[in-house]
């Protein structure tokens, strides 16, 4: 029998695009970051905590000087209005005023104190929301590496396939010599 039977001939794999190529960059930049942030997410390390206190405790010195200041100007004006309409700092009208000023005082500085203990909370919760935030876009990053992977898996599924086709080339060649 001369006659020869044709090859099969194979299939081709698709070649890495500049923009499959740029995926599995931006991948790998996903990858990498997620591994580096991942266990650093929950963990407020000493440094840290300083860093948020101190930038707490700034804007929150700024507000009881600003109070005080306002306290003490108030204080001096209430002391001249009674001496001057008393004629004393002793006199029951005049302590009635100052109390009541004092004690309105005093709760404004408590809740001022309140208010300073609940901003170092947001500002460990708004530094928790970046951390989390700066993981998923990592993660986000991470995840455009299914195009390219998707191409490695039918590029790997054609090799198969011409792996297949080169045994049964192979098989028709030597069916053909015996023939």
């Amino acid at each position: 029998m001369g006659s020869s039977t044709p090859k099969h001939p194979g299939y081709e794999e698709m070649k890495d695009t500049p923009w499959i190529k740029q995926g599995r960059e931006i991948a790998d930049i996903g990858g990498k970051g997620v591994l580096e942030n991942y266990n650093k997410v929950n963990v407020f390390d000493e440094p840290t905590q300083a860093s948020l206190e101190a930038r707490n405790n700034a804007i929150y010195k700024r507000a009881f000087d600003n109070m005080e200041r306002a306290y003490t100007d108030t204080m001096n004006k209430y002391n001249a209005k009674n001496y001057n309409q008393f004629g004393t700092l002793n006199s029951t009208p005049s302590a009635y005023i100052t109390d009541n000023y004092q004690r309105d005082f005093q709760r404004q500085m408590d809740d001022l104190a309140y208010n300073q203990a609940v901003n170092y909370d947001t500002l460990m919760d708004n530094e928790l929301n970046r951390r989390y935030n700066t993981l998923n876009m990592y993660q986000t990053l991470y995840n455009m590496g299914q195009i390219p992977y998707q191409q490695d898996v039918q590029n790997w599924q054609i090799r198969n396939k011409n792996r297949d086709i080169a045994y049964e080339n192979a098989k028709a060649q030597q069916q053909a010599k015996m023939g």
